[in-house]
């Protein structure tokens, strides 16, 4: 029994140390798509969108190609195309809920940034007002006490 219990430990050990959580992993995609955004080059700036307009070519012609093999009505050449209009329907699902997903946490970011900015603006804007109603005060409690002295 010990030694089903230290094996245990050993495969939990080397699944956790080679796995990522889905916050690392998220982190790790927000990472890559900041690192991608701020690039001189512009290819990594599009590659998403070409990305997707390749996999959208691919699948209009392969849904073309399964309309024409219907109408041969020859089931093995339809049965393979099928096949491969699946898997590149699988591939266009996740490069389109990939490249929505980080355009969403962009948008996100960048209005979360704005309102950052703003936040800090209005801070200073009122420090700046307390400093400016603080100095009033000082020169009206400096007049009160010329006049009593």
């Amino acid at each position: 029994m010990n030694s089903v219990n230290k094996l245990l430990g050993t495969v939990t050990k080397s699944i956790d140390d080679n796995v990522e959580s889905s916050e690392e992993r998220q982190k790790t995609l927000t990472e890559r798509q900041r690192i991608d955004l701020t690039s001189a080059f512009k290819l990594p700036h599009l590659i998403r969108p070409i990305a997707f307009i390749w996999a959208m070519g691919l699948q209009t012609i392969l849904a073309i190609m399964v309309v024409v093999m219907a109408f041969k009505s020859d089931p093995v050449d339809t049965n393979s195309i099928l096949l491969v209009v699946g898997s590149n329907a699988a591939v266009l699902t996740t490069i389109v809920g990939f490249y929505f997903q980080s355009r969403k946490s962009e948008k996100i970011e960048f209005q979360k940034m704005q309102t950052a900015i703003k936040i800090k603006e209005i801070e200073a804007t009122t420090e700046a007002t307390k400093e400016k109603f603080n100095i009033k005060e000082a020169k009206k409690d400096n007049r009160a006490r010329r006049r009593k002295g």
